[in-house]
């Protein structure tokens, strides 16, 4: 859509705000929070990726799950792992990907928002909102609602970074995604607190963000760093790993933290009567789609490993076998079955370590754990979403079908909705202190059964 912000009657950063660090509203007041150094920051990041760690292993499961990946499976077993996980995860996000998104604009004062000024607003949104597209898809990525998508359902969460660019008139906002799984929140709930980004990268990409930087230069290109971005409602700046500062810590002078964060389902309950610890909540933060049947898929493909392993070994069956603890090299032995036959173990393997096979043992078991399975799946996006229906079932059975088909929809499309709103809030904040339209965005993400 080809718009001119100029025509929108506001005053843009461009103009406004001179090069450097922006100011949104006349005179800031003092900075209540202490300026931090590399010091006090290093210390802050050792502390939160201990402290969200449990979070961390969760989200590795889910991406194990997801990749197919299966870190159960014994050694000598054929690895088979369902495909169901990713199938459910890109549904959902297909559906939320290509769901509409409506802008409705209300009145943030006692100011009247007129029709033509609410009718500007949601011009801009929608451009807003395809420039950024437009941004991330150069980049190599999603779009804007297609990556919100995936990762409200994949990961559970959504982040961004949003700041000003002075230095471009022609579109004055900077847009970062980020991946939840990088994002180190301070474990307090107040709006100021800092939110640490931290991620690994390479001499290639540290070269093209910080051309200028001395000690970038001198590293070498196959050189990894640990970057930490700092951000809270006053100050931000970049340091790596070794405390070299990239990026000096400035104020912003925003007023908000430019770190956008929304949470699928909300934080969890910070401190209950039964838990020692008022950090174990962490481990809940977020919640992503396949969160409640993680560890039911893992034992499920475990044991479906299992009997595809007792299935391939029937055509040649070994009675016994044994698994070389140094080397994990699984050796084979055929036995007499004869009445009474001794059958002495072959030197250096111990008895232990000694497993025998009963060919097709699990076959009427692995029938039961699949049909639980698969309830257990219908239970979390049912069959319906995936366009299995029976045509026997009467109309009311089919809209309570489809019904709980939505409900799976709910969580990720309201924070995405949610999400993109504090987005928008935070781009208009920095064109004008006086704006007054707000932008309420709904995700329709239930167009359609």
């Amino acid at each position: 859509m080809a718009l001119d912000i100029r025509q929108l009657n506001v005053d843009l950063p461009a103009k406004r705000l001179q090069p450097g660090y922006p100011s949104v509203g006349g005179v800031y007041p003092r900075p209540r929070i202490p300026k931090p150094t590399v010091e006090s920051v290093q210390k802050l990041s050792a502390y939160l990726q201990q402290a969200w760690q449990p979070r961390t292993r969760r989200l590795e499961v889910l991406e194990n799950l997801y990749r197919l990946k299966h870190p159960k499976a014994n050694a000598g077993e054929h690895i088979t792992a369902m495909p169901d996980p990713k199938l459910i995860v890109n549904k959902v996000a297909a559906r939320l990907g290509t769901a509409g998104i409506e802008e409705r604009v209300i009145a943030s004062s006692e100011i009247e928002v007129t029709e033509e000024a609410a009718q500007r607003e949601e011009i801009f949104d929608d451009w807003w909102l395809e420039q950024v597209s437009d941004q991330l898809e150069e980049e190599g990525r999603g779009r804007l609602q297609q990556e919100a998508a995936f990762h409200s359902a994949h990961r559970g969460a959504l982040a961004n970074i949003v700041l000003a660019d002075p230095t471009n008139p022609k579109f004055p906002w900077k847009f970062y995604p980020l991946d939840w799984a990088n994002v180190y929140p301070s474990l307090s709930f107040g709006s100021d607190r800092p939110i640490l980004c931290i991620s690994r990268m390479n001499a290639d990409e540290l070269i093209r963000l910080f051309p200028g930087n001395q000690r970038v230069k001198e590293m070498e290109m196959s050189e990894t760093q640990e970057i930490t971005y700092y951000y809270d409602s006053e100050w931000m700046g970049i340091i790596m790993g070794d405390g070299t500062v990239l990026k000096p810590f400035a104020a912003h002078q925003y007023g908000w933290n430019p770190c956008v964060l929304s949470l699928v389902g909300g934080w969890p309950v910070r401190s209950t009567p039964w838990e020692n610890s008022s950090t174990s909540f962490v481990e809940y933060a977020g919640m992503p789609l396949l969160d409640p049947v993680v560890e039911w898929i893992e034992e499920f493909d475990k044991i479906l490993s299992e009997a595809y392993s007792h299935h391939a070994k029937a055509f040649a069956p070994p009675y016994y076998f044994a698994v070389d603890k140094d080397s994990n090299q699984v050796r084979t032995f055929q036995i007499d079955t004869s009445p009474n036959a001794p059958n002495p173990l072959p030197p250096g393997i111990k008895a232990e370590d000694v497993k025998f096979w009963n060919p097709g043992a699990l076959n009427q078991e692995t029938q039961f754990l699949s049909s639980v399975f698969q309830s257990r799946l219908n239970r979390l996006l049912p069959a319906i979403t995936f366009g299995e229906f029976d045509t026997n079932e009467s109309g009311y059975a089919g809209q309570i079908a489809r019904a709980a088909a939505n409900d799976a929809f709910f969580p990720p499309a309201s924070a995405i909705q949610s999400h993109i709103r504090r987005i928008l809030s935070r781009v208009k904040s920095l064109m004008a202190n006086d704006y007054v339209g707000l932008s309420t965005v709904m995700v329709a993400s239930q167009r359609r059964a």
